[in-house]
Order: structure tokens, then C-alpha cells, then sequence
């Protein structure tokens, strides 16, 4: 057996995603006060056609380039700034680069994430001059031009763009915004393999979003809750890890919660999720994730096939998600709690 936690997942591409939260009012079909951005991926997609997703995608070399640190120290920014970024995830690997040409993890992760979230929806989560002094601000904070959707395009042909842009505008990427959320790595049977980072940025108010018509086809603003009844309602079939946080989400009303919750976190760290995948004969297939009983068992970065067993072992602690034969999916909680987060609500699609 393979500890997720101290392995180098060297076939797995290191990619970033956001987690977008914004302020809004409740409403009679909304239970709490705050809106999450998805996007919904082209039927052309090369990666999860027609998936409803947070935007986010694969890290560029181009976020990981020293040039980046020449344009914080132009803005007065001192190392004590980027440093305040580095996580207590205990995940280090993840955070490790044997590169000394590039920059730190804890960095290019979050570069990466605000790309290609400014590629996918218009959002350009950065600051400028004007604002400098706010950089440890709780909430996230956008720039808005008449060239957005021009740099949108040229960004999205080319990550290169992403500094020409910056520099153009004399602004630079909002790393402090970014919160640590949690880290999901794919099955090692699965054939493309993603090490993400998950992150979650909080708007006083919902930022302008549209869609590039290339990879994204629509942006989709909606509680947790709703979300979950949309899904279910038109059985659609939502991966893993935005099932799983957006259920996750669901245990929280009000934003200002959220806020408090991410800064605690970020100082206990957060844990790999890679899912081991059992199919049954009667019970359809389960996934089975970090502190339930059997996960230990079932986890091993070598295996190329999916585990097949007659019906599933019972235990005391379980932290799973079945999807059944008929299409359903829920999460299991059964006498867990995470050491670093927090449980979704049971949810059921």
C-alpha cells in the first residue's frame, strides 16, 4: 500500500481550480446568502465535455516562471509577503517543486488558478497600485476594463498573455484572495491523471462572468442547494469532487461563515483526496475516500484496474460516495469526521 500523503504523484499533472463564492441575498428558494460560480464545459471539451465544473485548469510553465517575482518586487512586495502564503497542508509534495528555475508551489498554484479562471469566465482577480494596501483583504476583489474580453481571448490562445496583461494594466494576480480549500487527486485507474488544488476566493457581491465559448459553454450561479436539486432534477451526471464539495458547501448559510471556517483551516492544513473505486455486483459502484475503514485497504497507486467485489464490506467508520445501479449518487458519513475540514451534508442526487 502506497500513503497518498507522502507520494510524489509524478504521473499526475498538477492543475488548479476556484471555488467561487459571492455574497448575496436569501431568497425563498435559497436557504442561505451567498451564490457558487460553475461552469459548464463544451461538448467539444477535451476534458469533461458537458461537465459542470469550477473553472480552474492543468498548471502552464508560464505560471511557474521566476519573471512573476520581478513583478510582485516591482509593486514594493517584500519576501515576508509570499511566504505568508505557504500551507500547512500536510501534502508537501504537492507543494515541492526540484526546479530551482521555478517559482514556489504555494505561488504558481494560485497563478494558475486565477488564469485559467480569467480564461474560462472574464473574472481577473487581481489588484493594482490603488489598492495595494488591501492585499490580506478577507474578501476577493476584481479589475474591470473594456479590454477584458479581448485579453480574455488572447490569454486563452496563449497563457504567455497572462503577464503581458498584467503588466499592460500594471496590476498582478490576487494570490492572498485564495483561500486552501482541498486537494483531489484522480484514481490511479483512471487514464488522465489530475493532482488539483482546490481553492476558494469570497466576493462581497457576484463579479461580471461570461463564458470564452471554446472550452466553457455557460456560467451558473446557484446556492449549494439548489445545485444539488438541479442535478437530481435533470439526472445529470456530476463528477466526484464538485458533488462532494458543493454538498460540503451545503453545511455552511452564511458566507461570513465560510470566511472564518477558511482561515481556521488554513492554519490545521488539509488532506489528499484520491478515491478508491469499488464496483459491486448489487450495490453499484462506491468510492471510497481517506478515514473510512476500508481505505487503507483498497488504496494503491499501482493499480490499473478497478476493484470488483459481490457487495459491499460493512464498518463502523464510512466516508464514501455510491452511485447506484440506477444512476443515483450520494455520500455516506457513518461515524466520520475530517481531521483538517469539514463533512458534507448526506446528499443525494
Amino acid at each position: 500500500m502506497v500513503n497518498t500523503m507522502t507520494s510524489n504523484l509524478t504521473n499526475w499533472r498538477q492543475s488548479a481550480t476556484v471555488i467561487i463564492a459571492a455574497k448575496t441575498f436569501v431568497t425563498s428558494t435559497s436557504r442561505c446568502d451567498y451564490k457558487i460560480l460553475m461552469v459548464k464545459r463544451s461538448r467539444k471539451s477535451s476534458v469533461l465535455p458537458n461537465a459542470t465544473v469550477f473553472p480552474g485548469g492543468a498548471v502552464d510553465k508560464s505560471d511557474t516562471s521566476k519573471n512573476w517575482l520581478k513583478l510582485y518586487e516591482k509593486f514594493g512586495f517584500k519576501s515576508e509577503w509570499l511566504d505568508s502564503l505557504n500551507s500547512n497542508i500536510d501534502i508537501s509534495l504537492l507543494f515541492k517543486s526540484d526546479d530551482e528555475n521555478e517559482i514556489p508551489k504555494s505561488i504558481s498554484l494560485r497563478i494558475a488558478a486565477i488564469r485559467e479562471t480569467f480564461e474560462e469566465t472574464g473574472i481577473l482577480m487581481c489588484k493594482n497600485i490603488k489598492n495595494i494596501s488591501e492585499e490580506t483583504s478577507s474578501w476577493a476583489d476584481y479589475i474591470t476594463s473594456e479590454e477584458i474580453q479581448k485579453w480574455q481571448t488572447k490569454v486563452n490562445k496563449n497563457p504567455n498573455e497572462f503577464m503581458k496583461l498584467c503588466l499592460h494594466f500594471e496590476i498582478f494576480p490576487d494570490l492572498w484572495s485564495l483561500y486552501d480549500w482541498n486537494n483531489w487527486a484522480t484514481p490511479s485507474v483512471v487514464r488522465a491523471k489530475f493532482n488539483v488544488m482546490f481553492f476558494i476566493a469570497i466576493f462581497q457581491s457576484k463579479p461580471p462572468a461570461f463564458a470564452d465559448n471554446g472550452e466553457i459553454s455557460d456560467v451558473q450561479w446557484n446556492s449549494p442547494s439548489q445545485y444539488l436539486d438541479i442535478w437530481k432534477a435533470e439526472k445529470l451526471s456530476v463528477t466526484l469532487p464538485q458533488f462532494y464539495e458543493i454538498s460540503r458547501l451545503n453545511t455552511f448559510t452564511n458566507i461570513n461563515d465560510i470566511q472564518k471556517f477558511c482561515k481556521e483551516c488554513s492554519k490545521r492544513g488539509l488532506e489528499r483526496y484520491m478515491p478508491c473505486i469499488i464496483r459491486t455486483n448489487t450495490s453499484g459502484t462506491f468510492f471510497l475516500l481517506p478515514g473510512d475503514d476500508l481505505y487503507s485497504k483498497y488504496l494503491d497507486l499501482s493499480k490499473e484496474d478497478v476493484d470488483y467485489l459481490e457487495e459491499m464490506p460493512d464498518s463502523d467508520v464510512q466516508h464514501r460516495v455510491q452511485t447506484l445501479p440506477t444512476g443515483e449518487s450520494r455520500v455516506i458519513i457513518k461515524n466520520f469526521s475530517p481531521p483538517y475540514h469539514v463533512a458534507p451534508i448526506s446528499s443525494k442526487l
